[in-house]
């Protein structure tokens, strides 16, 4: 439901009305299914999100006139406060606390997708895996339908979102992008489950090669060179996830017990999967270069920004700038836009403003300061940790799969905001948690796994 209501990072997005309202049920649902061993046992990844929690809410606390109009950057506030007669009040430390309050409503729902993935099993956890493809497949062939139709076509699902591109379930074709290429290393999860079981038979592997050459047109089409990038990086990266099924002595003792009539007709059967799977692939890539071709306009974006790439630098440096001025405390979760409206250089000022810093480290730099800055940091070493067991190991079971996956895409969104703000988007923060839960269920429970050399028959 996430996925399909909170595709947009908007504040103002009708579609975060029924979605907030849904998760409060589900947050009290949570909060009743919980345990103290449950939170004991993510206690990393728990002390994180409150500690964001926590953040929030002392943003918002009001404070007494001569404690907050002497926070940096907070004068101007005071000088308007007196000019208007309004006199000395209580104000909290968010210079926007209305956008603040936005914040945690909004943080209400990845925290409330970790309470109930914390108090879940390993096993149900790992059955998201394809409900997680399905909604990327749906994505990706809702990005056909848009691509199709005209900017205003009806399969846009919010009304102010990059028209004449594939957004598929979001309301920004870099976050569609971007998600789409988290689906690369998901897909290899999904191939492996054959050697979890060492079947030759299972169609898994060429169904998760038959989604990924679908994918990959369809990132390209967005215009999106961090979705290209990514993708490229996890497609990669997921050399040293896949495990193919080996065969084992007893499966050939056993293939050789075949009478020549069974033998045939196994050929036969093989035969025929064979050359549905060639034509599937064949399909695919027709669909997908012909689509590629048809849109000039985004392969002429993808090839040409560094205009957009320059003016970016210059906006940073301007952020950078501004963040000094609300040295240590920040100007306030969520308070970015009203905040650069009052800095913003003569020489950047155009007819659109700015939604977000496009540097998501950059803008919680500017508008929680030290404090959020630390947690930042204490996210990357919590992820860092779980990093090294997972990939240094020359053993393999599903359970290291899946966390080698999460790190994979942990890592994409830690590069991806570096020139965007995915996890804005509600659906894209409950991905980044649930891939956490991953990284962290592989510590917390069974760890059996076999060598690469020495497979279980």
């Amino acid at each position: 439901m996430t996925f399909l209501l909170g595709g947009s990072a908007r504040s103002d997005a009708l579609s975060t009305i029924p979605l907030r309202l849904l998760t409060g049920f589900a947050f009290g649902f949570a909060l009743w299914r919980i345990t103290i061993a449950d939170i004991v046992r993510h206690r990393g990844l728990a002390a994180i999100l409150l500690a964001c929690v926590v953040l929030i809410g002392l943003h918002l606390v009001p404070l007494p006139y001569n404690l907050w109009s002497n926070l940096p950057g907070h004068a101007i506030v005071a000088q308007t406060d007196k000019i208007a007669g309004l006199g000395q009040n209580w104000r909290a430390l968010s210079l926007a606390p209305s956008q603040s309050w936005n914040a945690l409503f909004a943080f209400l729902t990845p925290l409330t997708l970790f309470l109930l993935g914390a108090s879940a099993s390993k096993k149900q956890l790992q059955g998201l895996l394809p409900v997680i493809l399905i909604l990327g497949l749906v994505s990706a062939c809702l990005g056909v339908l848009q691509l199709v139709g005209s900017q205003s076509n009806p399969f846009y699902l919010y009304r102010i979102t990059n028209g004449g591109f594939p957004v598929g379930l979001f309301a920004n074709r870099n976050h569609n992008a971007m998600f789409l290429s988290m689906l690369i290393p998901l897909l290899v999860v999904f191939a492996s489950q054959a050697a979890a079981r060492n079947s030759f038979n299972d169609a898994k592997p060429w169904m998760a090669a038959i989604f990924a050459l679908f994918l990959f047109p369809m990132i390209l089409v967005a215009g999106s060179r961090a979705g290209l990038l990514g993708g490229t990086v996890a497609a990669i990266a997921c050399y040293f996830i896949y495990k193919a099924p080996e065969t084992t002595q007893s499966r050939r003792v056993r293939y050789k017990e075949h009478t020549d009539k069974e033998a045939q007709i196994i050929a036969a059967n093989k035969l025929r999967r064979n050359r549905i799977i060639l034509f599937s692939l064949l399909a695919v890539i027709v669909v997908g270069i012909a689509i590629a071709v048809s849109r000039a306009s985004a392969l002429t974006r993808l090839l040409n920004d560094g205009i957009q790439d320059q003016s970016r630098l210059t906006v940073w440096a301007a952020i950078w700038e501004m963040a000094k001025s609300y040295f240590p405390f920040g100007s306030g979760i969520g308070s970015f836009v009203e905040v650069y409206k009052l800095g913003e250089p003569t020489e950047l000022l155009t007819t659109t403003y700015l939604n977000h810093a496009h540097n998501d480290w950059l803008e919680i730099w500017l508008t929680t300061g030290v404090a959020g800055v630390v947690i930042a940091l204490a996210a990357l070493a919590w992820t860092v940790r779980r990093l090294v067991p997972v990939w240094f190991t020359k053993r393999w079971n599903i359970d290291l799969a899946y966390a080698r996956a999460a790190s994979i895409i942990v890592i994409l969104f830690a590069i991806y905001s570096i020139g965007d703000y995915p996890v804005r988007a509600p659906s894209m923060a409950c991905l980044l948690i649930l891939m956490m839960l991953w990284l962290d269920k592989e510590f917390v429970e069974d760890k059996s796994a076999q060598d690469f050399n020495n497979p279980v028959p």
